[in-house]
C-alpha cells in the first residue's frame, strides 16, 4: 500500500476534528484498491475512510467494522446514507429473503421478494437499514444486484408505514 500523501493526511486529520470534535492520530493504515482506512483510537469511531477515486473522506462511526465498511464502499453503498438496492438476478430464493430479513419485517420482504421474478426489483434502505444488509450482502452470493449512485433530488429510504384502519363504530 501507497502511504498517505501529506494533503491526505492532513484532510483525514480536518475531518475528524470537524466531525469528531477531536484530534487523533492514525493508529494504522489498511489498504482495499483505492479505499484507505485510517484507524484511529477514539471512542465511536471505527477510523476514516478515504476515497482516492474522489478522493472523499468519510468519518466512520461504529455501525460497522472496518471491513465491512471496506467492502461496501467497494461495492457502490453510500455510507451513513440511503441506498437503493437493485436486484438483477436471484440464484437463491431463500438466500435473498435471508438478506433482506436481516433489515425488514417479513411481511414487507414477501411483498417485495413475490415479484423476483419481474426484476430488476428496487429496494430503498435507509442508513441502518444498508448497514444490516451489507452484514449479510458481504457474505452472500444468493442474488446479483446493482448500487446506482443517487441523485441531489433523490431520498431514497423504506416507504411511510400504512395508515392504522380507522376503527369502525357500531
Amino acid at each position: 500500500m501507497a502511504a498517505l500523501s501529506e494533503q491526505e493526511l492532513t484532510r483525514i486529520k480536518l475531518a475528524l476534528s470537524e466531525q469528531v470534535g477531536a484530534e487523533a492520530s492514525v493508529a494504522e493504515l489498511r489498504s482495499e484498491g483505492d479505499i484507505v482506512f485510517a484507524v484511529v483510537g477514539l471512542p465511536s469511531c471505527e477510523g476514516v475512510l478515504l476515497d482516492r477515486r474522489n478522493g472523499e473522506v468519510e468519518i466512520l462511526r461504529s455501525a460497522l467494522s472496518l471491513e465491512n465498511y471496506a467492502w461496501a464502499a467497494q461495492h457502490g453503498f453510500h455510507l451513513h446514507k440511503p441506498n437503493r438496492l437493485v436486484i438483477t438476478k436471484v440464484r437463491d430464493y431463500n438466500g435473498a429473503v435471508s438478506v433482506l430479513r436481516a433489515a425488514f419485517d417479513s411481511r414487507l420482504i414477501r411483498g417485495a421478494l413475490l415479484d423476483l421474478e419481474k426484476l430488476p426489483v428496487h429496494v430503498d434502505l435507509d442508513w441502518p437499514q444498508s448497514a444490516l444488509v451489507i452484514e449479510q450482502l458481504r457474505h452472500s452470493d444468493a442474488f446479483d444486484y446493482e448500487v446506482p449512485p443517487l441523485r441531489e433530488d433523490e431520498n431514497p429510504g423504506p416507504p411511510p408505514p400504512a395508515p392504522s384502519p380507522k376503527p369502525r363504530t357500531p
